[in-house]
């Protein structure tokens, strides 16, 4: 599983947003957090100190799976690793990671079906055990001299280079699967697109899955990941993969991964692909939807009828998630919002929608929130009525004036809470051992609910409210029960797994009386009661989803056994393709408590014995060639970075350090630098060149924040340094300029912009800025005082058309005061030049540019040239700058336009770079120009 963070990439904002050219990580949790650890042979477990009770069991669990996860790599004995239990996250995830070596994993566990009805932590002891199992066997070979020259660095390359990602989180899929009674191979939800894809006639080459492709909505590298690692080891052994990572370890370069699959199968790497996805197609032939009109991908979900309108969410390649009424054939937009099905599903009375909004922490990245919003139906006004709290899959009652949700409290207990439409709580509902984590309202005084007991198995129960009392509807099952409606008397709708498909299914809640109202043959979601004959669902088909609407009478009498003790399973790859046998945890519940007493917590803090330890080195520094050495704590919130180089800017050699304390809203970071110096001057011949050193602080006060479908990013950054300079020389000639300077440079950089779409080249609205001021005053009054002011503003606007969107900047810098000192030159544009496009940089006095660029698409080829190239999509910008520099008295204005033709292409699999070939028409110089140039893909915005 992947990292769900958020970091600030300033360099990469907005094409202009780079005065400081910084990137800063808010990768921490608040700064309350109060760290305890406690260790095993196998697992150090770093954890809130409130959370010791899910710290035991986690190590426990990761004791028990220690001698079963690394089996098929031959590990008998895996070496101890760090975990880190962030408690605060709104959503369910984990990740494992290198620099420095650790996993870590989220608290939130699971309110939805996307990783079916396992425990959550059982979950990550294989899934993320697994990848730390997978890395350490890979430090073999040439990986560990790579590891010796590089450090973890080292490895991170060789592995990106010879074993690919989908690789790992495919093993991993097949190890939660293959380990387990449960795990995403047995949900038919996990590979329902690809069984959409193949049964349309689209079988993805594979270097469209590895690369992306703007041209359909394929599945991630964790499905089509598992398929072909499961097929691998059926048809090759199970110790196939970890030959091929031995394999790949051995010489790892960009090419290495097909070789190492031949060597070790005899069988070419694409033939094998091909041979996966023929055998998957013909498996799942018999489910084809026969006179389906082809059509381009498109969704619609989450369908409602009020008051005799239908309501739903729309979704295509060119537009965002919309909110819908239709009404005698015709369809009236009601709001765009941040939609997800299954983490974020919708829900209707005659008034409102209402919908669970995940949203960042305004400082930490490992801390989020989920709070519900209202959307009115007439206006498509938003009503934010929760803040600061963690609240899911939201449903009204019947007269749509009260609300129940699932929350998670910080406690890490999971309950049901009431609220009214003002967000006011009313009542709350927490059983002992259970997680609820979906309710819905039978009546004003009675509950049903889906609970999760203390080995994830999922039970459908009613609540009285009055007592808090609840009667058990179902006996604990593997299957992923979901998406709650009712008639508020005394049936509901759920989806359920059934035989290799997702199917909706009615319960009589008096009476236990089961039936199966949908026969779909990949998947059928969010149900929802029409009247009292009658209800709407959602239906995945071929080319995504669409409305269904059936009388109740059509469903059929099923039994409860259908659903349970896995009657539910097929003999299809959606739900049994490795064919493995289920494996019960039979005394789970005892690692709850097993060994309580040998695990004596201590006090875990910033300076651990681990930070001071440098997990990285390298030769490739921020400002150019250099050697570069890292180090880091396992929270996050103290680090270090040495570079010794020659700059990027004016190529001299530097040295510098940072060590920064990011714990607290306000990150700290000491500062020191030496480095060789030069520049030249706009209207003269002259060269300036001298040495420079410095120390001091640097003061970073970060804020996020998002609303929607727009994300907010703001930096304030103040830098104070003790400077000194020594052996001017001008010329060659050396000059008396040497002194002591006190430097500071306040700047803002703020960026607020809205989503992209899928197939959008830029966001179709947003504005950034960066302002800034920089002062050296001298400590000699022949020094005097150098000052400037700089800054970039940018604004994105959509274009005529779906994907093509306009950008204009304006950027410049002045010298308020120009004593002998001289800063860096400004990095206004990540395409290359501060002035007009064709125009290099000189040092001026005062400059301004104004620009204009028009994206639009031109083709989406999906070309590829083997495992070297891929190109995904080709677009044009044209443009047009103007541009005025000024210095000693003298004037030159410097204007251009043209256009740019751009190849967004992948290298290696691996490197999202772009390359463009760019016409210009230098005005100023009566000149024409051409040039091929490089970006990275992030550049355009």
């Amino acid at each position: 599983m992947a990292p769900i963070t958020r970091s600030l990439f300033f360099g990469f904002c907005f094409a202009g947003a780079v005065a400081n050219a910084q990137v800063v990580t808010l990768d921490q949790s608040s700064a309350s957090s109060d760290w305890s650890a406690i260790e095993n042979e196998f697992v150090e477990v770093i954890y809130p100190a409130e959370r010791k009770d899910d710290a035991i069991y986690i190590a426990n669990l990761i004791q028990h799976y220690s001698s079963v996860v690394g089996q098929t790599y031959k590990i008998d004995k895996p070496k101890k690793v760090s975990l880190v239990l962030r408690s605060e996250m709104s959503q369910p995830n984990g990740f494992v990671t290198l620099a420095p070596r650790r996993t870590e994993w989220f608290s939130s566990s699971t309110y939805s079906p996307i990783t079916t009805s396992l425990d959550w932590y059982q979950i990550l002891s294989i899934h993320e055990y697994r990848h730390v199992q997978q890395n350490d066997a890979f430090l073999t070979g040439a990986v560990t001299y790579l590891d010796y020259l590089f450090g973890d660095l080292g490895q991170a390359l060789a592995g990106a280079f010879a074993k690919k990602s989908w690789m790992a989180e495919g093993d991993a899929v097949w190890a939660e699967t293959h380990y387990t009674d449960g795990g995403r191979g047995r949900s038919p939800r996990f590979p329902a697109r690809l069984k959409a894809l193949l049964l349309a006639g689209k079988t993805p080459t594979y270097e469209q899955f590895v690369n992306g492709s703007y041209n359909d909505l394929l599945v991630n590298q964790y499905v089509y990941g598992y398929f072909l690692i499961a097929n691998g080891y059926k048809k090759f052994g199970a110790d196939f993969w970890s030959k091929v990572s031995d394999e790949g370890a051995e010489f790892p370069h960009p090419f290495r991964f097909p070789t190492a699959f031949y060597n070790v199968s005899g069988v070419p790497f694409h033939q094998f692909y091909d041979e996966t996805f023929a055998d998957l197609k013909k498996q799942w032939q018999s489910d084809a939807f026969p006179g389906l009109e082809k059509s381009d991908y498109q969704e619609e979900s989450d369908p409602a009828v009020v008051d005799g309108q239908l309501y739903y969410v729309h979704y295509d390649l060119d537009s965002f998630h919309t909110l819908y009424q239709r009404s005698e054939g015709k369809d009236k937009k009601i709001a765009e919002f941040p939609y997800n099905r299954e983490l974020a599903p919708t829900d209707f009375s005659k008034d409102y929608a209402i919908y669970s909004e995940i949203t960042p922490n305004w400082r930490y990245g490992f801390v989020g929130e989920s709070d519900l919003k209202l959307i009115d139906l007439k206006t498509g006004q938003f009503t934010a009525i929760t803040q600061g709290r963690r609240l899911y899959n939201p449903h009204f009652n019947t007269r749509g004036d009260k609300i129940v949700a699932t929350e998670f409290k910080n406690d890490g207990t999971w309950q049901l809470t009431l609220l009214t439409l003002d967000g006011s709580e009313i009542d709350k509902v927490l059983l002992p051992k259970l997680k609820l984590v979906e309710g819905h309202f039978l009546g004003d005084e009675t509950l049903v609910a889906i609970a999760n007991d203390n080995e994830g198995k999922k039970t459908l129960i009613k609540i009285k409210l009055s007592d808090k009392s609840y009667e058990t509807l179902t006996t604990p099952s593997r299957n992923s029960f979901f998406a709650l409606a009712s008639d508020g008397k005394s049936r509901i709708l759920f989806e359920a797994q059934d035989k290799g498909s997702t199917n909706v299914f009615q319960l009589d809640v008096d009476s236990k009386s089961l039936s199966r109202c949908s026969h779909s043959k990949i998947g059928a979601y969010s149900p929802e009661f029409s009247g009292d004959k009658g209800f709407v669902y959602s239906e995945e088909t071929p080319y995504g989803t669409r409305i269904a609407q059936k009388s109740l009478d059509e469903c059929k009498p099923a039994a409860l056994s259908e659903l349970l003790d896995y009657n539910y399973l097929s003999d299809t790859p959606s739900d049994n393709y490795t064919k493995s046998r289920p494996v019960a945890f039979n005394d789970q519940e005892s690692l709850h408590q097993k060994n309580q007493e040998q695990y004596e917590p201590r006090k875990y803090g910033m300076f651990e014995r681990r930070a001071f330890i440098p997990h990285s080195w390298s030769f490739f520094t921020g400002r150019g060639l250099g050697l570069t050495l890292k180090g880091d704590n396992l929270l996050g919130d103290f680090g270090y970075t040495l570079n010794l180089g020659q700059s990027g800017e004016e190529n001299e050699p530097y040295s510098n350090i940072q060590v920064d304390f990011k714990r607290y809203p306000l990150i700290v970071s000491l500062v020191a630098e030496a480095s060789t110096r030069e520049y030249d001057t706009l209207f003269q011949t002259s060269e300036t060149r001298w040495d420079e050193s410095s120390y001091g602080l640097k003061l970073t006060l970060p804020y996020v924040f998002s609303k929607g479908l727009y994300n907010g990013d703001s930096l304030l950054t103040y830098e104070a340094r003790q400077l000194t300079t020594d052996d001017y020389e001008i010329n060659e000639v050396k000059n008396d300029l040497s002194g002591d300077y006190f430097k500071s440079e306040l700047a803002w950089t703020f960026a607020y912009v809205k989503q992209r779409k899928f197939r959008s080249i830029l966001p179709p609205w947003g504005t950034s800025w960066t302002l800034g001021y920089s002062n050296a005053e001298g400590s000699k009054d022949e020094l005097e005082t150098t000052s400037r002011v700089f800054g970039v503003w940018n604004i994105l606007t959509p274009g005529a058309f779906d994907n093509d969107g306009f950008r204009f900047e304006a950027s410049g810098e002045q010298y308020t005061e120009q004593g002998a000192y001289r800063f860096y030159a400004p990095q206004t544009d990540p395409l290359g030049y501060a002035f007009a496009r064709g125009y290099t940089y000189d040092a001026v006095e005062r400059f301004e540019k104004l620009s204009g660029n028009y994206f639009f698409p031109v083709a989406y080829p999906d070309y590829a040239i083997g495992h070297f190239w891929y190109l995904r999509r080709n677009y044009i910008n044209l443009f047009a700058d103007y541009s005025n520099a000024f210095t000693n008295g003298k004037h030159q204005e410097m204007n251009s336009f043209g256009s740019e033709l751009m190849f967004e292409s992948v290298f290696f699999q691996l490197l999202p770079v772009n390359i463009g070939l760019r016409y210009m028409r230098l005005v100023s110089d009566r000149e024409d120009k051409f040039e091929v140039f490089t970006t990275t893909t992030l550049t355009v915005f």
